[in-house]
């Protein structure tokens, strides 16, 4: 691969990071023991888990009602919700 391809791929890339659109919508449970809850989207029908560790932030922990922007990837087992931020405090 030439440093050209290279730079080309690196370019696309930070393009997409750049365009990615974070979702919205409202924690509809989480536990501290369990250290992971759910999210509803405000578009899709599924609710999406999340582990504390995909909260940004030091608390690592949700209130139900909160709302949250996150983005969604693929998991180990299926759809779930990252890089979790509430949006009102």
């Amino acid at each position: 691969m030439s440093a050209t391809e290279t730079l080309a791929e690196k370019l696309m890339e930070d393009r997409l990071r750049a365009e990615r659109v974070l979702a919205t919508g409202t924690v509809k449970s989480f536990s501290v023991e369990d250290a992971c809850g759910f999210i509803s989207p405000d578009e899709g029908d599924d609710d999406l888990p999340v582990e504390a560790p995909s909260i940004v932030g030091g608390s690592h922990t949700l209130t139900t009602g909160t709302r949250v922007a996150f983005e969604v990837c693929v998991g180990r087992k299926g759809l779930q919700a990252v890089g979790v931020v509430p949006t009102d405090r």
